[in-house]
């Protein structure tokens, strides 16, 4: 069974030589991971979708100096970053009015709890946020991230347990 790091690997190399079914394939492997991850860092889901999207032109404009080697999905990951700090100090700068519009008909207390949960998560440890995103994202056996981590299936459930109580305590306050 290959590795999502393989198969990213493998895409890469026959997109370099022209081969557009990997691009879709690329694609349908990571647009999930992507789309989390750009909602972490944006308050919105289409301007989410929206980096999410930049981010594969991005990607292609870019093919020819992305080393296949190297991990893709980082350098994915990294590009989701970047390009979603630029999209948040872009709306800073919008007209006070747009905001008004763009708020009118939703739940304040559902976007403050997915703000308040977002703003919880991305404020964790990095060792945290990848027990995080192994467990609730890639929905990993404890098994598999033990392994990962290099520790015992009690460990992982025990750090698990940790996570979810200051997950809870951070949303209660």
């Amino acid at each position: 069974m290959f590795q999502l790091s393989d198969k990213l690997k493998y895409l890469v190399k026959r997109i370099k030589r022209g081969d557009v079914e990997s691009f879709s394939k690329l694609y349908d492997l990571t647009y999930s991971k992507m789309k989390f991850y750009a909602k972490c860092y944006l308050k919105d889901k289409q301007f989410a979708e929206d980096v999410v999207n930049d981010v594969y032109v991005i990607f292609c404009k870019k093919i020819d100096r992305i080393d296949p080697d190297k991990n893709v999905m980082n350098w994915l990951i990294k590009i989701i970053k970047n390009t979603s700090i630029n999209y948040n100090k872009k709306l800073r700068d919008l007209p006070e009015e747009y905001i008004e519009d763009f708020s009118i008909g939703t739940e304040l207390s559902d976007i403050e709890e997915k703000i308040l949960l977002k703003d919880s998560i991305l404020n964790l440890d990095e060792d945290k946020k990848q027990l995080f995103y192994l467990y609730y994202v890639e929905e990993m056996t404890l098994r598999r991230i033990a392994k990962i981590r290099g520790c015992s299936k009690t460990k992982v459930w025990n750090d698990v347990i940790k996570l979810n109580d200051e997950l809870k305590n951070k949303l209660m306050k």
